[in-house]
């Protein structure tokens, strides 16, 4: 089952000028690693048509 049958969709789907700043997806954060291992913003689809 896909994403978006779930209720998600990519931030960017939405609006693809949207700026995604994942601090914990690069090492410009306060741990100076990288913690996330995904670099895309997934949201809830109500969420991100707010």
């Amino acid at each position: 089952m896909d994403k978006k049958s779930q209720g998600y969709m990519n931030v960017k789907d939405a609006d693809p000028d949207i700026i995604i700043d994942l601090k914990y997806a690069t090492p410009d954060n306060f741990t100076g690693k990288i913690v996330y291992d995904f670099d895309q913003a997934i949201a809830r689809i109500d969420t991100v048509k707010s």
